[in-house]
């Protein structure tokens, strides 16, 4: 991408096919007359149309006239620097098969909407075609309707150049954006279309702006058809014929505006989309209803690139105000990233609802912060700062990627509703990292004003993985509700790592925190929150934590915490991870655990805690289900409290191993309902085992007679013996598999030896319940009064 400058030479010309004719005093500023009319059309054809800077090109027609054609069939670019103007309220089609330039001093004074293109003809409903590379074809004017472009080979490019936009944004990030300078910008009138559709499409410091109209910008890498639908806002182009395209770029602070006070909406079809260096596609609405910004870029879309020193995001942005609601920003491409600032964001300042975020793409990536601002990170996702409920954001995609400091989901800054609800339909997601400044990686919803409540979280995975402090969480602090958190995951869940931050390792959450002490000095915030924590649940096969990451719900202020639901066949918490439902003041939370197979290992624990004041905040309540539960070196299950009365723990589980029920923890594997100063809570563990003496029967003495298995013929020998000797099946120790080793031996005593006489002595199998490292470093099975058969292991 380059900027073409400007030839010095510049005119309007006229071709000889058509009776147009251009009147110029000073070969800058020409007046259009003359042409064909077919019906309510008007038809011009030149061999050269280009404006020169400070110049105009006027077309002056009847007022009948409700579309006007212009095709150039020479061989040079178009280079407007100039005003293009026509008198009434017709529709201006410019056609130029070699190429379109819009210089930084171009400008539109039209009543109707403008199309650029780059076509090679335009075609009309009754057939009839207006072409710019076969000019003497006949007929060549009609009174019909235009209903689509044919697109020849090599199609020239289209460029928009200018200074770039002057929006800035008072103080923060967080507020709406305003024009601190004046700046040039193509633009049409209200419901009006400005299009522009060939090849390659770049805005280099250039602005297109459609005030409660719409912008289209198409750019194709083939030859085909492109139909053109009439609509309430001029005209929009259809792409059905066409399978490759072409590269749209937005540089250098360039912008794509609509909105204001009737719906605004923005249509860019492209193969490849570019949107970087604080560039901006902006829709403001101040009316009921906003419109619609769409984008599909067959092969990928890219954002990048913010203003720091004047609080303007790059990328797609969608503002509401008043009592409206925000409309819609759908984007279809296989791959989507958002780097160093870049975003997608949806902005609710009035008492509507903010614009629903819809993503469908197969790699999404959001990673990395502005250049030489940290502090501004890449975003996807709504806000709300007014009364009215933030935007929706639905994400599916394939493979989604998370890092750097990097965020998606929803955010409330305001006492009204709250924060949109956030799903994200996905095959593999990975959460991970934080920024220089200690911004941790992010899915989530989260509240940040004293009332509203954050919003609901819902994933959907095959894979989950977070790791190094990446989150996924709903959080809300002062009184405001935390939203409810639930993941799916049809393979695995992976949460692990210690983060780059002190307290911020890789975790599930559901939150109600204290606010940081600069939110409670810029929004009057109490430093102790009151609001209702949310529920988490999680449903996979296989679940692990390791390395410090956590899944919990927490309330660090007066109310309680909310539930953990975990239903995973395989739970493996290891290395300081832990599960916990956490209570600052009020009563701890509820952990509800459903697993064949449990492990704590290395200072794992799962806990129910509460740290009230006085008789405050009772520990919250565990309930297991499980088949297996191991516990090995000092991991925990706990229901403690400070104050408060202890928790109740219930655990069934066919084996317990390694973990014991006591009054107070201890350095070993404990599972405690203790308070530290309050009264205990209960500990109710049903172990549904096995009886190895249930189902035994009792076997004859002789279960051979031996009478029967000897010849009679052997009558010399009548004091021999015949021995059957064997196992049955049944292995001789509990840890051991049924051997094949041979079962035939010598039991004879040898010659010389008179052995004691043997007393047998019945020893009744005793069930394992616990699971020990013996001297040797074997794991054992023991159970109370140890039987033979656990010495043996």
């Amino acid at each position: 991408m380059q900027r073409i400058e400007m030839a010095e030479a510049q005119s309007v010309i006229p071709d000889t096919s058509l009776n147009t004719i251009v009147n110029s005093a000073n070969n800058r500023d020409f007046t259009i007359t003359g042409g064909g009319v077919g019906g309510n059309n008007l038809f011009h054809s030149f061999s050269q149309f280009s404006v020169p800077l400070g110049g105009s090109a006027l077309f002056n027609y009847g007022s009948n006239i409700n579309n006007i054609f212009a095709r150039v069939t020479g061989e040079t670019v178009s280079q407007i620097d100039g005003l293009i103007q026509g008198q009434g309220k017709a529709n201006l089609f410019l056609l130029n098969p070699n190429g379109i330039i819009f210089g930084p001093n171009a400008s539109l004074n039209l009543g109707g909407s403008f199309m650029g293109t780059t076509a090679s003809s335009i075609q009309f409903a009754d057939g009839m075609e207006f072409s710019a590379v076969n000019p003497m074809r006949s007929p060549l004017l009609t009174i019909s309707s235009p209903v689509g472009l044919r697109m020849g080979e090599n199609l020239a490019a289209i460029q928009v150049q200018g200074l770039g936009h002057r929006l800035a944004a008072e103080s923060s990030l967080l507020n709406p954006y305003q024009p601190y300078a004046p700046y040039n910008a193509l633009q049409v009138q209200p419901n009006q279309t400005l299009a522009l559709i060939g090849g390659n499409i770049d805005l280099i410091g250039g602005s297109l702006q459609a005030m409660g109209a719409r912008i289209e910008l198409g750019s194709l890498d083939q030859p085909g058809w492109v139909a053109l639908k009439s609509g309430d806002q001029g005209f929009s182009a259809q792409y059905t014929d066409i399978k490759q395209f072409g590269t749209i770029n937005l540089a250098q602070q360039s912008s794509i505006e609509v909105g204001g006070l009737n719906p605004g909406n923005v249509k860019i079809q492209g193969g490849i989309v570019n949107i970087q260096d604080g560039s901006l596609i902006y829709n403001t609405n101040f009316g009921p209803q906003a419109g619609t910004i769409a984008i599909s870029a067959d092969q990928r879309l890219s954002l990048q690139g913010a203003i720091p020193n004047v609080n303007v995001l790059g990328g797609i942005i969608q503002d509401n105000f008043g009592g409206g609601d925000g409309g819609n920003i759908i984007v279809q491409t296989p791959e989507l990233f958002a780097r160093a600032g870049g975003a997608i964001f949806s902005r609710n300042y009035g008492s509507g609802e903010g614009a629903l975020v819809t993503l469908n793409t197969d790699h999404l990536m959001v990673t990395g912060y502005a250049l030489n601002a940290p502090e501004v990170f890449s975003r996807i996702g709504s806000l709300a700062t007014a009364q009215g409920k933030g935007g929706d954001l639905v994400v599916s995609t394939r493979s989604l990627i998370v890092t750097t400091g990097g965020f998606m989901g929803s955010v409330n800054f305001f006492d009204g509703i709250g924060a949109g609800d956030v799903r994200v339909n996905a095959d593999r997601i990975e959460v991970e990292g934080a920024s220089p400044v200690n911004i941790s990686s992010a899915i989530g919803s989260y509240n940040l004003a004293r009332s509203g409540r954050s919003g609901n979280l819902t994933v959907n995975s095959r894979m989950l993985h977070l790791s190094n402090g990446g989150l996924v969480a709903t959080s809300s602090i002062s009184a405001g509700d935390a939203g409810n958190l639930l993941i799916n995951a049809s393979e695995a869940i992976e949460v692990n790592g210690y983060g780059s931050m002190d307290g911020y390792d890789s975790a599930i959450a559901s939150s109600v925190s204290e606010p940081l002490a600069i939110y409670q000095q810029l929004f009057g915030l109490p430093k102790t929150p009151s609001g209702q924590g949310g529920n988490l649940q999680i449903n996979t096969p296989s679940l692990s934590l390791s390395d410090g990451g956590s899944i919990s719900v927490a309330n660090y202020g007066t109310n309680r915490a909310g539930t953990v639901q975990i239903n995973a066949t395989n739970l493996q918490v290891r290395n300081g991870a832990y599960i916990t439902a956490l209570s600052l003041s009020g009563d701890g939370g509820e952990i509800d655990i459903n697993s064949k197979q449990i492990l704590l290992n290395n200072l794992a624990n799962i806990g129910a805690r509460a740290f009230g004041s006085g008789n405050s905040g009772d520990g919250g309540n565990i309930k297991i289900n499980s088949t297996v539960i191991v516990g090995a070196n000092n991991s925990d299950v706990l229901a403690d409290a400070t104050q408060g009365r202890g928790g109740n723990i219930s655990i069934r589980a066919a084996g317990i191993f390694g973990l014991k029920s006591r009054a107070q923890l201890t350095p070993q594997n404990d599972i405690t309902a203790s308070s530290q100063f309050g009264i205990n809570g209960t500990v109710e563990v049903h172990t549904i085992g096995v009886n190895p003496n249930s189902g035994l029967i009792t076997l004859p003495t002789d279960p051979l007679d031996p009478s029967q298995q000897v010849a009679d013929g052997c009558r010399r020998y009548r004091d021999s013996r015949f021995i059957v000797t064997g196992r049955g099946g049944v292995p001789d120790h509990a840890l051991k598999t049924i051997l094949v080793d041979h079962a035939w031996l010598d039991l004879r005593a040898m010659a010389g030896q008179n052995p004691k006489p043997r007393v047998a002595t019945a020893v009744q199998p005793i069930e394992a319940t616990a699971l020990t490292t013996n001297a040797q470093g074997q794991m054992e099975l023991v159970g109370e009064g140890r039987s033979p058969l656990t010495q043996r292991a």
